[in-house]
């Protein structure tokens, strides 16, 4: 009860007591709310109280030392073992290796990281050194902006307890309030002695209150006479003041401390929070393909290992070729072992001798985009054994010999370079060289199917094979005897050569001559000093057919045979210069120096051997020409095979190269041709580089579809440019973009229609240029105000939730990751009536319940429309794709390291003009 007679009530009671508690309590309440934020600003101003930040390299190097022998492989640097931890070695080599450029994947497939796990896991790569130390500086701004905030509190609540002390018991006693103001007089002490009043009592206990006034006024005197009004005496001011002063000085210090000591890493998970924020937004391949590619990932990342540990192994030395660099688009459109924009498609020397086939369309530069780019490449490139390639160059027009001419110069191999042709300076070849007389009779039936020489029906232009066959056994033999021996040296055509043959076939009286000295050197025992080699019984076979088949045919079945020999032989044998270069069989041992015939067998020696005979001056015999070559290199491959194995022949490797190849394939699948030599040609040391217009070329020029596809099946490096050869195939041969769909697979789509949503990481490469493997952390200085936004930020994620245990202690320097959680819809909450407006109209709780189901339903119904909608399979490219990419791009099929790389490529072409003819016949 006061002096007026009120009586004190109990809330007013345990008012004054919380008054008397406030010290302890007004730390939590008020400091880290109120003051806290204009507090870092001062102590970030004020000369003298800001503290240093630390230098980045020392603080890192303590750090360092700190952690050196923490169980933890992340605090004490050891990244490799945390990475073995959750990604072992042998399952995931490209995290631990020297991957080749060309071969770099990013690790995440299917919208995750390996394992699962959430690409929101790399935000920690946002945080650099330097933001440690911010967060270090961080963790003593926190601590002296708290205790800077404590004292500004402290000062306000002493303040505000003086004046308790001098107006707060008035109510209750006058005199305490007189005694608080002004010295008291001995009126005063006279007028308490005559006044006191029972009721005058203190709280809580009850007892009669002994006013005795101070001496002196003023803020002690106040604080004092406060206490002694509620009836404290020194006792009670001790435990009431003192002792709550002294825990609230120790709990700023301890608050500050553990701000210290938790502000930094709270700091970095805020800091995190702004700058990695974009990792956590999934793509919708991460709902989606992730949920049911398992098996298909799986055995993605088996075979990238094992192509990682070729590339990186046994094939470590190999040279790469490049072709171009990728454009991405199978990578953006499912195939995730695809090459990234940019990166160099590259082929690598053990997957040339799986070959290579280049189509592309009239004019679409597949010379200057592949052959030649490729062809520069290979001129400095050596075989394993150190030796340097051997190149064998053809095509029907006779200008990539002259286009390559600059680049042997510049790779100083001019001293290499044959060229096979009609100038001064060029050689001949013997046709027949190396070829029996079943191949040589091979060729002519590949040329005659060709050229329709076959017609419909085979009769004719089967005994015209029939006939060149024999008189090439007979030649062989004939060419042995002194009859043979002379004619050879006289006329200078060797017996087993085109022109002979073909005069041999329109003069029976050249076949008895020839038959007669075999059958002589025979009787005189001649043959084992001239032709033992030549088997008898196909020799005796031979001329058996000739005398009792040829010779009794009848004159106009024998005149349609030989219709049908002159259409491919007249053109060789009867022109001058083409009978001396190529139809005339190699010189006479003893002859004197004249024809310039170049064995083909040097193209496996090392030489640079190229033809410049050109179909348009030379009409169909250059087109048999071309094919005679072509089928003698392989003969002479496969048996330098035979002679010296295969480990000695990849010791000297040669590559063909071949454009407009429709105009020399062959098919004959009985005999050596393109049918029957790239299958076993790796072996033999020969790696094949053709260029040819389209499938249906190909079908046309070796007259059977499965030729064509069976041929095209041994190049497995394939390159498609711009071509129009796009007709569904109804049943009949594949056409080259049917090959092409086929080639680049099948993959699923997740299109995105929402803004802001991909549907995968590399769709949101390609159109923000931002990917959260492949992207490097942006660098950009946090602002000194957002600074200060992120110290607030940090120090109530670190104060706010404090329990002092275990599991809230979390190491300062080390980043938070929570602090990026990812995402588990594509889409947010709705907040539009989620406001305190909405709140008040929807009174009942139920209601309010009920409206927040419906914002959470619509969230769910988004976001399985979204992942349930724009999913497709599609082929990695389709027809549009080839009629609209434009020239200087291609598909590209290529093998690497035991693997396909493909996509889309963006060639660069060599426009280097080839030297002029003359020059360029100086040179060889």
């Amino acid at each position: 009860m006061d002096m007026d007679g009120n009586e004190i009530t109990e809330k007013q009671a345990r008012m004054l007591l919380a008054m008397a508690l406030l010290p302890v309590t007004w730390p939590f309440v008020l400091a880290a709310w109120l003051f806290f934020r204009p507090a870092v600003g001062l102590v970030e101003r004020i000369r003298g109280v800001a503290p240093a930040r630390p230098d980045t390299a020392a603080l890192m190097k303590d750090l360092g030392r700190k952690y050196a022998g923490s169980a933890d492989p992340l605090l004490r640097g050891d990244r490799r073992a945390a990475a073995e931890a959750a990604w072992p070695t042998e399952a995931y080599p490209s995290l631990y290796i020297d991957v080749p450029e060309d071969l770099e994947r990013p690790a995440a497939m299917d919208g995750r990281l390996f394992e699962g796990v959430g690409v929101s896991y790399l935000a920690e790569r946002e945080i650099v050194p330097d933001d440690i130390a911010d967060a270090a500086h961080a963790g003593k701004v926190a601590q002296r902006a708290f205790v800077l905030s404590s004292i500004g509190i402290l000062a306000l609540v002493a303040f505000f307890l003086t004046m308790a002390g001098s107006y707060l018991p008035v109510g209750m006693n006058p005199y305490a309030a007189a005694a608080g103001i002004a010295e008291v007089n001995a009126d005063i002490a006279e007028l308490r002695k005559q006044t006191v009043d029972p009721l005058h009592v203190s709280w809580p206990d009850m007892k009669p209150i002994e006013l005795s006034a101070p001496t002196e006024g003023g803020l002690v005197s106040g604080f004092l006479a406060g206490a002694k009004a509620f009836g404290f005496d020194a006792l009670h001011v001790v435990l009431v003041y003192v002792v709550p002063i002294l825990v609230t000085v120790a709990s700023i210090l301890s608050i500050a401390w553990a701000l210290g000591k938790a502000a930094p890493a709270s700091y970095l998970s805020a800091l995190l929070a702004r700058k990695g924020g974009r990792y956590a937004m999934p793509t919708k391949d991460s709902f989606v393909r992730f949920q049911h590619r398992a098996d298909l990932r799986e055995r993605n990342l088996k075979g990238y290992a094992k192509q990682l540990r070729l590339a990186t192994g046994h094939q470590a030395l190999d040279p790469l070729i490049g072709l171009g660099k990728a454009t991405g688009a199978l990578r953006h459109r499912g195939d995730q072992l695809a090459p990234l924009a940019g990166q160099t498609l590259c082929m690598d020397y053990s997957s040339l001798f799986q070959h290579m086939v280049v189509f592309g369309g009239t004019g679409e530069n597949k010379t200057a985009g592949i052959l030649k780019p490729i062809f520069r490449q290979l001129l400095d490139t050596r075989s394993p054994a150190g030796n340097p390639l051997g190149f064998f160059v053809i095509d029907a027009k006779a200008v990539l010999w002259r286009d390559f001419m600059p680049k042997i110069e510049r790779a100083g191999r001019l001293d290499d370079v044959r060229v096979i042709g009609f100038g001064a300076d060029q050689w001949g070849v013997d046709l027949l060289a190396g070829l029996d007389p079943t191949q040589a009779a091979g060729v002519l039936r590949t040329i005659m199917d060709q050229q329709g020489g076959g017609g419909k029906d085979p009769f004719w232009a089967n005994n015209a094979v029939d006939i060149f066959r024999h008189l090439l056994v007979l030649a062989e033999a004939y060419r042995y005897t002194p009859g043979g021996q002379q004619e050879w040296l006289d006329t200078g055509i060797d017996p087993y050569s085109i022109s002979w043959v073909f005069k041999a076939i329109c003069s029976p009286a050249i076949v008895s001559n020839a038959t007669m000295n075999v059958l002589r050197s025979f009787a005189d025992d001649q043959w084992d000093e001239y032709g033992s080699a030549i088997h008898s019984a196909t020799l005796w076979s031979s001329i058996t057919w000739l005398q009792n088949v040829w010779a009794t045919m009848a004159e106009n079945t024998k005149s349609g045979v030989v219709g049908q020999v002159s259409q491919i032989l007249d053109g060789l044998a009867s022109r001058q210069d083409i009978r001396d270069r190529f139809a005339s069989g190699r010189p006479h041992p003893n002859a004197e120096a004249g024809r310039r015939i170049l064995p083909i067998r040097e193209a496996l020696d090392g030489r640079i051997v190229m033809v410049a005979v050109s179909s348009l001056e030379h009409g169909t015999a250059a087109k048999s020409i071309l094919m005679f070559l072509k089928t003698g290199l392989f003969r002479a491959a496969r048996l330098r095979e035979l002679e010296i194995g295969s480990k000695a022949c990849q010791a000297k490797p040669c590559v063909y190269v071949a454009d407009e190849v429709q105009e020399f394939v062959s098919g004959d699948t009985s005999g050596l041709s393109d049918g029957t030599f790239w299958n076993v040609a790796r072996s033999s040391g020969v790696a094949g580089i053709i260029a040819t217009q389209t499938m249906s070329s190909l079908v046309m020029a070796l007259g059977n579809e499965k030729a064509a596809e069976n041929l095209v099946a041994q190049f497995r490096s394939k390159v498609i440019l711009r071509v129009e050869d796009c007709s569904a195939s109804r049943g009949e041969s594949m056409t080259t973009l049917e090959m092409a769909q086929a080639l680049s697979g099948r993959y699923e789509r997740c299109r995105s229609f929402e803004a802001g949503q991909y549907e995968s990481l590399d769709a949101q490469f390609a159109v923000t240029g931002w990917h959260p493997v492949l992207s490097a952390p942006d660098g950009k200085p946090v602002r000194p105000a957002e600074r200060r936004d992120i110290v607030v930020e940090g120090m109530k994620a670190a104060f706010l939730p404090m329990k002092f245990s275990k599991d809230s202690v979390r190491d300062p320097f080390r980043p938070a990751i929570d602090g990026v959680g990812e995402k588990q819809s594509l889409y947010e909450v709705d907040p539009r009536y989620l406001d305190d407006d909405a709140r008040v109209a929807l009174k009942d709780g139920q209601a309010w319940l009920q409206h927040n189901m419906q914002v959470a339903w619509r969230r769910e119904d988004q976001h399985r429309q979204t992942v349930t909608t724009g999913i497709e399979t599609e082929p990695g490219v389709t027809p549009s794709d080839f009629l609209s990419m434009g020239r200087f791009f291609a598909y590209a099929h290529l093998q690497r390291a035991g693997a396909r790389v493909h996509d889309i490529i963006e060639l660069e072409p060599d426009y280097e003009v080839g030297v002029p003819a003359a020059e360029a016949q100086a040179a060889a």
